[in-house]
């Protein structure tokens, strides 16, 4: 019960203090020797993203603590899928070992259809859509960080 009435609240702050430490480290790096946007500026858009979102968290918190409960737990069929979670960090794993390799746009393809397929619902399962937006969100973030940013990611076996 402790979790479940706290547990926004303390997650939403975690991630807060989270994103204020990146927002700091991001100024640490070094500046662009092209000029333009520098290699700081996307981790600072990360973490002013991720402020946000905890905030919202933390406000979602702060109302839920003071909803009373009046529906028994016992009478909810809550089901966690750890295996989920447990495929997500196998497959992260796996993404960050052969992105250097393989290279961005293969590795990030495939993750992304990996990941789309354990978090959809069985009965809305699209593998020819999830299979469009893995390859089409890959290949435009590849040419956005390489022409927009002049931040180049790992080619692997295209380059």
């Amino acid at each position: 019960m402790l979790l479940k009435k706290y547990g926004d609240l303390a997650v939403g702050i975690a991630f807060l203090v989270l994103a204020v430490v990146m927002f700091v480290m991001a100024g640490t790096l070094p500046p662009s020797l092209m000029g333009g946007l520098g290699s700081d500026f996307m981790p600072k858009v990360l973490a002013v993203a991720m402020a946000v979102l905890a905030v919202i968290q933390i406000v979602t918190g702060l109302r839920k603590m003071k909803l009373e409960y009046t529906i028994d737990p016992i009478d909810l069929e809550f089901k966690p899928e750890y295996w989920r979670v447990l495929v997500t960090i196998a497959a992260f794993t796996v993404y960050v070992v052969v992105l250097p390799s393989v290279g961005f746009m293969i590795s990030s393809a495939i993750y992304l259809l990996v990941q789309m397929t354990v978090l959809a619902p069985k009965e809305k399962r699209n593998y020819v859509l999830f299979a469009v937006i893995s390859v089409v969100v890959s290949v435009v973030v590849y040419y956005l960080f390489r022409n927009g940013l002049n931040v180049m990611l790992p080619a692997g076996l295209l380059g």
